[in-house]
């Protein structure tokens, strides 16, 4: 979602005034801006309304060892890699934007969560891997940004390792999904979406 004081932001400071003629046009008559003499057309208007109101982002975040996925483990992790599922995602929600990131390194996905508050994101998911269970800077990273974060795990940390039951990012998210693959991902994604259209 952007706010209302983001979106002012966008109009006001990025992209001149814009209006648009959309009265009845006589046969072979072509369509001009009222501000002046440019031509237009359907492309061009829907590329400008895009760049104007862009589509809700929301971060995937994955931390580390998630680019092996597919290939590592996949009694505990399944078969389908990154690239597939950001395909999968990107198909299904066509109204939204995603921006994956996948780092081995804490601070990058710090940074990340960081630049999803600064430009005001719709929301997070974050499968933050083997930080899950050490990272108190992770949690802190969560608990201090707007966007909510879902956590999510593609195995049920639950019924795991002892060491791997117990998360400390998760009491910053407002919710974990975990055990269910990459159906989790998805999820999450409704989750998200549903959040915003009720705060709309």
């Amino acid at each position: 979602m952007v706010s209302d004081c983001h979106m002012a932001d966008i109009i006001g400071a990025r992209q001149p005034p814009l209006s648009i003629d959309i009265s009845p046009l006589e046969k072979g008559e072509k369509p001009e801006g009222r501000g002046g003499s440019n031509k237009t057309n359907l492309h061009s208007t829907i590329a400008l309304s895009l760049s104007v109101y862009p589509l809700p982002m929301i971060l995937v975040l994955n931390g580390p060892n998630l680019n092996l996925l597919g290939t590592r483990d996949p009694e505990h992790y399944g078969t389908e890699t990154l690239d597939s599922l950001e395909e999968k995602l990107a198909s299904m929600f066509a109204d939204l934007s995603f921006q994956w990131v996948q780092s081995n390194h804490q601070g990058v996905l710090i940074d990340a969560l960081h630049d999803a508050h600064a430009e005001s994101y719709e929301g997070v998911i974050f499968n933050p891997g083997g930080y899950t269970h050490t990272s108190v800077a992770l949690h802190d990273a969560v608990d201090a940004i707007d966007p909510p974060v879902v956590e999510v795990h593609l195995s049920n940390i639950h019924a795991r390792e002892d060491f791997r039951r117990t998360s400390k990012v998760a009491p910053a998210c407002v919710g974990q999904i975990s055990g269910l693959g990459p159906a989790g991902y998805l999820l999450a994604v409704q989750y998200i979406q549903m959040q915003g259209a009720v705060a709309e």
